[in-house]
């Protein structure tokens, strides 16, 4: 028998963001749906509802390392490399 998923209506996307990630709103979900770039969700008639995972997974990837506000870590080369461009052992 297969678990039910729990899926939250958008407002209660909205405060699950709020309170997770400290940040979202229904309006900001809304546009995200219109616009692209949002959370997957699924829709029940008019009624559009997202899975947890998928909210969490959306904010994860939306997330950057960052040494500073011009370097992301995952973009820049290695922090302790030589003048060479090898990585320091």
């Amino acid at each position: 028998m297969r678990e039910a998923t729990e899926y939250l209506r958008r407002s209660e996307a909205a405060n699950y963001l709020k309170a997770r990630w400290g940040m979202g709103s229904m309006a900001w979900l809304a546009k995200l749906a219109v616009t692209g770039g949002g959370p997957i969700y699924s829709k029940a008639g008019k009624t559009p509802l997202y899975r947890i995972a998928d909210i969490d997974d959306w904010m994860q990837g939306r997330m950057t390392r960052r040494a500073s506000t011009s370097v992301t870590l995952d973009d820049a080369p290695a922090l302790n490399s030589d003048s060479s461009g090898e990585a320091a052992a």
